[in-house]
């Protein structure tokens, strides 16, 4: 009599140490910032992972009792980005006239839509700082990758991680 099955012992073993590493934080965001010619505006796209969106917006319901849908729970993840991601385009360092377009889930990511609405003139864009500071006391991807597309020839990638949590791209 066989008491002892092999293939299945196999598979509950995989079983058992595989559910620690799907149940993982990816901690990780990617944002584009592209002026579109035919448009003459920069857009702004934020996106990130839909389970990191979940343990912010879990974690933020303990406290705050008025997150009661998924719209609730993406407007919240929504309002939290913008509050305390700095962005500013142009030499003046001035805050910016950055508009909220919108949001919205696609598969397993969650969108964020911003829109440069201020001065487009040619010499506005010759710079734009980033600033993630904020983010470090609540949630704050590990890695977040920026992607620039501006005129005046300012194309440039780079990522904020834990180390560096602000960025200056200049012409």
């Amino acid at each position: 009599m066989k008491f002892f099955n092999y293939p299945l012992c196999f598979l509950l073993l995989a079983c058992i140490f595989c559910k620690p590493v799907l149940a993982h934080k990816l901690n990780a965001a990617e944002s584009t910032i592209k002026y579109n010619i035919r448009t003459e505006t920069v857009e702004i796209v934020h996106r990130f992972y839909l389970h990191d969106v979940n343990h912010l917006t879990q974690a933020l319901a303990a406290t705050d009792k008025t997150i009661n849908s998924q719209e609730d729970k993406y407007q919240v993840f929504a309002d939290y980005i913008l509050n305390n991601l700095e962005t500013v385009i142009g030499s003046n360092n001035e805050s910016t006239d950055i508009s909220f377009i919108g949001s919205e889930v696609e598969n397993k990511y969650f969108y964020i839509y911003q829109e440069y609405t201020g001065d487009k003139s040619s010499n506005t864009f010759n710079s734009l700082s980033v600033d993630i500071s904020a983010m470090k006391n609540r949630w704050k991807p590990k890695y977040w990758l920026f992607h620039v597309e501006l005129p005046a020839n300012l194309k440039e990638s780079f990522v904020l991680d834990n180390n560096s949590l602000s960025h200056k791209a200049t012409d």
